[in-house]
Order: C-alpha cells, then sequence, then structure tokens
C-alpha cells in the first residue's frame, strides 16, 4: 500500500499487468496469445490491458518503439494497419512504473496475392479498333460478382447489360479459361514492323484479393484469343475477341 500524494489516502499497489490481443476476423474477435503476432495489411487489432489486484484502480501508459504514447483511454485500444511495417509494444502501470508487460511484437506483411482461375471477379476488355478518337473504344466486361456481362463504349458511364448467366455457365467459363492458360497472357504484345494508326486491345483481369493481371497489344493477336473464343462466345452470347 502507498498513499496518493493528492490525498493522502493510502491505495493498493498494483503487482500484475497483463495483455490480451485480439484480432478482428469477419467481424469477430479472436485472441491472439503470442508475443510475436503476424498480420496482414487493412487487418485490425483490438488490444486490452488489465492490472491487478482489481482494487488498485490503475491506468496504463502504453510504449509503440519506446515511445510513449500516453494513458490508454479505459485500458483499450485498437490499431488499423495499412502498411508493412513491424510494432513494437509495451505497457506499463502508472501508479507502479516499474510494473511493465513483455514486448510485443506485432509484423504487419502484405497480403499474399491469390491469382487463380475460381478467383477471378471480372474481366474488361477495350478494343480500339483503329479509332484515335477517345470514347469511341468498345468495351466489353464480363462480372462473375453480378453474373452479367455487358458491352458499349468507353464514353458511356454504364455499359448496358447484354446477358446475365448462371452458375454453371460460369463454371463451364473458368474451365475453358484455365485450359485456355488465359493467366498466361504476357504484359504486352506488339508487332515487330511499323505501323501507323493500327488495332490495339487491352484487358484487365481482376481478382478477390484485389489484384489484378493487365495485358494489351498493338496489331497482335496472342494464340490463347484463339483457344479462348469459344468460352467466350458460350459465356456471352457473342465472340468478340479480336481475331488473326
Amino acid at each position: 500500500m502507498k498513499k496518493n500524494e493528492i490525498t493522502d489516502i493510502e491505495v493498493p499497489i498494483p503487482t500484475e499487468i497483463m495483455v490480451y490481443v485480439y484480432e478482428y476476423v469477419n467481424g469477430k474477435t479472436v485472441r491472439r496469445d503470442q508475443n510475436s503476432i503476424n498480420v496482414y495489411v487493412g487487418s485490425k487489432i483490438l488490444i486490452t490491458v488489465t492490472i491487478g489486484p482489481e482494487e488498485a484502480d490503475d491506468s496504463v501508459i502504453m510504449y509503440v518503439n519506446d515511445n510513449n504514447i500516453g494513458v490508454m483511454l479505459d485500458n483499450k485500444t485498437t490499431f488499423d494497419f495499412n502498411r508493412v511495417t513491424t510494432y513494437s509494444l509495451k505497457f506499463a502501470s502508472y501508479l507502479n512504473t516499474s510494473l511493465e508487460s513483455e514486448t510485443i511484437t506485432i509484423n504487419v506483411l502484405q497480403k499474399p496475392v491469390v491469382q487463380t482461375y475460381d478467383t477471378i471477379t471480372e474481366i474488361n476488355f477495350t478494343l480500339n479498333n483503329g479509332k484515335p478518337i477517345y470514347g469511341l473504344q468498345k468495351v466489353y466486361n464480363i462480372n462473375f460478382k453480378d453474373n452479367t456481362y455487358s458491352s458499349g463504349y468507353l464514353y458511356e458511364d454504364v455499359l448496358p447489360v447484354k446477358k446475365t448467366f448462371s452458375e454453371q455457365e460460369e463454371l463451364e467459363f473458368i474451365k475453358g479459361a484455365e485450359s485456355s492458360k488465359l493467366l498466361s497472357l504476357e504484359k504486352k504484345y506488339q508487332t515487330s514492323g511499323l505501323v501507323c494508326d493500327g488495332s490495339g486491345w487491352d484487358m484487365v483481369i481482376s481478382f478477390k484479393d484485389g489484384s489484378s493481371i493487365t495485358s494489351s497489344g498493338y496489331e497482335f493477336i496472342p494464340d490463347i484469343f484463339t483457344l479462348i473464343a469459344p468460352y467466350i462466345n458460350e459465356l456471352c452470347g457473342e465472340d468478340w475477341l479480336p481475331k488473326n
């Protein structure tokens, strides 16, 4: 026991400090017990600190990378991680300055890219057909989240939906995309000769994790287009890929 310097009343001395780390996963909190924790960019954690005995009525001082951040509000705090970095966290008693928690290391890692055929969410294809005027390029969109195929012109804010396809049709297309090795498209294709006012195209394939693959061509049609064309025709009801 020691006396409070202001009230001159004896108060219990804190003797233990306990730190609890929780990660938000799908809207729920999951306890993380390790002193070294790996999370991904975009993650969020909750930290609560308890000081005993309960009647000590103490506050908690938080240190981040050995910097005193100040007293924690209600002895809890949250962290949102938006970049790759490492945090070193420590918590101490306000009344008993010698009472500290063990150091907790949080390693914020880049979320691994998952680009597989069954995680494709959208395919966007732009064809200019030698039209230099911006907005006149044709645009084709396959959206696997809404199960829709849309097409129109680049100047249109919203492309008109031309067809809604079933889950089975989507599955057949994904199988065809895999057999055609669609994800093996190179970043850029171009004819070796000098061509002016030729035709070009751009394709963007998006995935569930937010990543994408981009490919473009100028007066060059890759063999993959020939292989996947029947599957696009089956899914969309029309074949819009350029041909050799």
